[in-house]
C-alpha cells in the first residue's frame, strides 16, 4: 500500500508539471504522432516496481483525449460484388484456363471500391494434340460437319449456319440449314460463301482437310468424338466455350445417372465374349475398342475377343475380317453394323452368315446370338444419344 501511495504520489507530481509547460508543449502532447504510452515508463525506478494489478489509466486525465487522437475511426468500405463462377460439371476433364474474376481493390482513404468494367469472356477451344483457338468472343456464325456435335450444340441452343449431308436424322428446326457435301469431302466453294466463323468437325479429317482449310483462311476445330466419354468431355467442353454451362451440366448429370442405374444392373454378371462386325461396301471388318461400338461394349464390361488377337488396325479403329480368325476367336455374341448403303450392307451381311457354313462353327451363331444394330443410334456416333446406345447395347450383350 505504501508503495502505491509513493507511486500514485509521484505520478500527480509529474501530471502537474505537464500540465504547467507552455503551449507549444501541450501541442506535442495532444499531436497523434506522440505513442500516449510515452509518459509513463520512463520515470519509473528499478527500486519502485509497479505491481502488475494496479490500474494507472483512471489517475491520467490525458488518457481519454490521447487515444482518441491516435486512432480515428474508420469508417469501412462498400463490399465488392463478384460474379459467382460457372458451376462445375459432374465428371468433367479440367477446364481451359477462365478469366480470373475480379477481385476487390485495396480501400485508399475510406473511398468506395468499385469492380473492373466488365468484359466478353474469351472463346478457347484445345484440340486433343494441344492446338488452341481462342476468339475474343463466342463466334456466332458456326459450321458443323460432325452428326454427334450437331445434336450436342443443338442440346445447347447452338443452331449452325451449315451442316453436313446426311441421310440420318438431325434434329428438328435444321431443315432449311444448308448441306455442304460429305464431312470428308465438303464444298469448299460453299463453306467460303458462308463465312463461317468456326468449323467443327472429327479429328479423323484434320490430316487431309486441316492444310485445305489453313490454305482458304477457316478456322476448324477438329474435335475426338470416337468413344463415350469423348462425347461427355465435348458436352463439358462447348457448354464451357458457349458459355452454356447451366445446360450442359443438366445433360452430363443426368447421363451419369443412368449410368449409376446401367452398373447397379449389371452388377454381378458373367461379362460375355462379343465380336463386332463392321461393313460398307461389299468389305467387313473386326471393329476393335478404338471403335465407337467397341468402346460401348468395353464400357460396359464385356469382352471384345479381338482386342485379345492384337491384330493390326487398318484404319482407326478396324481391322479387316479373317473369317478363320473369327471362327478361332469363337464369340458369344455377334454384333454387325451395316454403313454407307445400309440396305445394301445389310443384305451382303446376311447373305455370307447364311451361305458359308463356317459360321456355324461358332458359339454365337448356334446359338442364335447374332444382332444387326441400329445404324441411326450406332453410326456414327449419335451425340446425346450415346447413352441410348450403351443402354442398348447392355441389354442385348446381357440377355
Amino acid at each position: 500500500m505504501k508503495k502505491y501511495q509513493q507511486f500514485l504520489a509521484f505520478v500527480l507530481v509529474v501530471v502537474f508539471s505537464i500540465g504547467m509547460m507552455g503551449c507549444t508543449a501541450q501541442q506535442e502532447v495532444a499531436t497523434p504522432k506522440q505513442p500516449p504510452a510515452a509518459v509513463s515508463p520512463a520515470p519509473v525506478s528499478p527500486a519502485t516496481p509497479v505491481a502488475p494489478a494496479v490500474p494507472v489509466a483512471p489517475t491520467a486525465p490525458l488518457a481519454p483525449s490521447t487515444i482518441a487522437a491516435v486512432t480515428p475511426p474508420v469508417t469501412p468500405a462498400p463490399p465488392v460484388v463478384v460474379p459467382p463462377a460457372p458451376r462445375p460439371i459432374a465428371q468433367a476433364a479440367p477446364a481451359p484456363t477462365a478469366t480470373p474474376a475480379v477481385q476487390p481493390a485495396a480501400p485508399v482513404g475510406g473511398a468506395p471500391v468499385t469492380a473492373e468494367p466488365w468484359r466478353p469472356r474469351e472463346f478457347t477451344l484445345r484440340e486433343a494434340d494441344g492446338t488452341v483457338l481462342t476468339f475474343p468472343k463466342a463466334p456466332e456464325r458456326v459450321v458443323i460437319l460432325s452428326r454427334s456435335i450437331i445434336f450436342i450444340l443443338h442440346g445447347l441452343g447452338i443452331t449452325p449456319v451449315g451442316i453436313h449431308t446426311t441421310a440420318l436424322p438431325l434434329p428438328a428446326g435444321l431443315e432449311a440449314v444448308p448441306r455442304l457435301g460429305m464431312p470428308m469431302n465438303p464444298n469448299i466453294e460453299q463453306l467460303v460463301a458462308l463465312r463461317p466463323e468456326l468449323i467443327i468437325l472429327s479429328s479423323r479429317f484434320k490430316p487431309t482437310l486441316g492444310p485445305i482449310f489453313t490454305r482458304h483462311n477457316l478456322p476448324a476445330f477438329f474435335v475426338e468424338n470416337q468413344s463415350y466419354e469423348d462425347t461427355i468431355r465435348a458436352i463439358e467442353m462447348f457448354g464451357r466455350a458457349f458459355d452454356r454451362v447451366p445446360a450442359a451440366t443438366r445433360i452430363i448429370l443426368d447421363m451419369r445417372a443412368r449410368e449409376h442405374r446401367l452398373d447397379a444392373t449389371l452388377r454381378g454378371k458373367t461379362p460375355p465374349r462379343v465380336m463386332v462386325l463392321f461393313g460398307s461396301g461389299g468389305n467387313f471388318f473386326f471393329a476393335t475398342n478404338n471403335s465407337f461400338v467397341g468402346d460401348l461394349v468395353r464400357e460396359v464390361g464385356a469382352i471384345n475377343v479381338v482386342e485379345g488377337a492384337r491384330l493390326a488396325e487398318q484404319m482407326p479403329g478396324y481391322v479387316p475380317l479373317s473369317i478363320e480368325m473369327a471362327v478361332a476367336l469363337n464369340p458369344d455374341v455377334i454384333l454387325r453394323i451395316s454403313h454407307g448403303n445400309r440396305a445394301e450392307t445389310r443384305t451382303q451381311f446376311e447373305r455370307e452368315f447364311r451361305e458359308n457354313p463356317i459360321w456355324q462353327n461358332t458359339t454365337a451363331v448356334r446359338r442364335g446370338r447374332l444382332y444387326d444394330l441400329d445404324s441411326n443410334l450406332f453410326d456414327p456416333n449419335p451425340g446425346l444419344a450415346v447413352i441410348d446406345a450403351l443402354e442398348e447395347v447392355a441389354r442385348i450383350l446381357y440377355k
